[in-house]
């Protein structure tokens, strides 16, 4: 299960940008007039045309690659997959949250679950729900805070790179975005029918864009050529969607010495109420799954590339650092004679502190390995239990609406 980084801050207070526009000297930052003035000024531009022109043709081929590979449906959804139509027609009166709750798991499937369900390779991807980015500064507006975003969790990383990246943390190059994230690569954005979803869209783009900033700002470390090698490349994926289009748009950034650009790239959009309403949802699913599958490995790469060509942390800052994450990780006490190697032997067979540290945390690994198992056991027993309740309540709103449709086609 992820755990607080040891980078985290003190949760920040909200940021001004409320009380600026309670007093009308902003506007709000879902609206056309924020997109057309502060987007542009700090260079978020979400024009489509404009995104198809910069994006590079590595990414444009990526985007069709991805498109066309196709998954195994979902085991274990909220309602049978049969049902979708009916499910739509029963969200159309409803508000966001309901949209989230009964689509959006299927749209965007949850990492941590997949890997409870035994994708081992997404041990180390992190997910966050309504959860505001405290961690790294926003581009331009409010604190970004969407409906779901996932990300790299810090036990993906080494100490030596978690030190190299703690050493070149600042404002100007954000690292951390939650206390249990580390460079989003996917944000989805929720409203429902009666809202236009290019207010999704408009928070899309702000969050997308500060994680965009966060990889390009990275390589910056290592000179700007670097940087100018991701300029055109997608380096960030969202979904936003309601209860009748899913839209799928890749995030770059052009780079020009100093100057940061950054656009959206339209790779599909999705009518989920077409005639074919029963698979429509499959396209963004499968999409989604091959981000984890494909993107995600290719992003993480990407990172560890840049930290293995940095210098090493100073030896100080290295300690300091395991000793945090000795401490996170709660250890158990030293094994005495019966149970295996004393602290004594250890130290008679030559052991030093490094040694010390990666048996303590061997030992703390497989007792947390245990108590996974145990809860995923469980959990996997509540979600059985709560899908057999909502299989029923779905049922039970499926007959309601059906026997309503007859009866208002007995009246025409």
């Amino acid at each position: 299960m992820p755990t607080k980084s040891i980078m985290s801050k003190k949760r920040r207070a909200p940021s001004s940008y409320t009380s600026q526009t309670r007093t009308a000297k902003v506007p709000k930052s879902d609206t056309k007039s924020f997109e057309t003035k502060e987007l542009v000024r700090h260079g978020i531009i979400m024009s489509g045309k404009e995104g198809k022109r910069f994006v590079s043709e590595t990414s444009k081929e990526l985007c069709r690659k991805m498109l066309e590979v196709r998954y195994d449906d979902p085991v274990y959804t909220q309602f049978p997959l049969s049902q979708f139509g009916f499910v739509l027609e029963s969200l159309s009166t409803r508000n966001k949250y309901r949209v989230k709750r009964d689509l959006t798991p299927l749209l965007v499937p949850s990492p941590e679950h997949l890997f409870f369900c035994g994708h081992k390779e997404l041990e180390h991807v992190v997910e966050e729900v309504s959860a505001y980015f405290t961690e790294a500064e926003p581009l331009v507006g409010p604190r970004p805070r969407p409906d779901f975003a996932v990300g790299i969790a810090e036990a993906a990383f080494t100490n030596e790179e978690i030190a190299k990246l703690e050493s070149c943390l600042c404002p100007e190059r954000p690292i951390l975005f939650t206390d249990v994230m580390y460079f989003p690569f996917l944000i989805c954005e929720v409203v429902s029918e009666d809202v236009p979803i290019t207010k999704a869209d408009r928070r899309c783009v702000r969050s997308s864009s500060m994680a965009v900033n966060a990889i390009i700002q990275l390589h910056r470390v290592l000179g700007d050529d670097q940087a100018l090698k991701l300029s055109g490349q997608i380096l960030v994926f969202s979904i936003s969607h309601n209860d009748q289009f899913a839209v799928i748009h890749g995030h770059y950034a052009t780079v020009e010495g100093d100057k940061v650009m950054f656009y959206r790239y339209l790779v599909r959009s999705v009518a989920l109420a077409s005639s074919a309403a029963s698979s429509a949802w499959k396209e963004t699913h499968d999409f989604v799954r091959e981000i984890y599958a494909k993107f995600y490995p290719e992003h993480l790469g990407r990172i560890k590339n840049v930290l293995a060509q940095m210098n090493d942390p100073p030896p100080e800052q290295l300690r300091r650092i395991k000793d945090a994450l000795a401490q996170m990780n709660d250890p158990p006490p030293a094994p005495s004679s019966e149970s295996g190697t004393s602290v004594d032997e250890q130290q008679s067979q030559g052991l030093d502190s490094d040694d010390e540290l990666a048996l303590l945390r061997e030992q703390s690994a497989a007792q947390r390995k245990v108590l996974m198992e145990e809860l995923m056991a469980m959990q996997k027993k509540q979600y059985d239990e709560q899908l057999a309740m909502q299989k029923k309540q779905y049922d039970e709103q499926i007959e309601a609406l059906k026997r309503r449709l007859d009866l208002q086609q007995g009246v025409s």
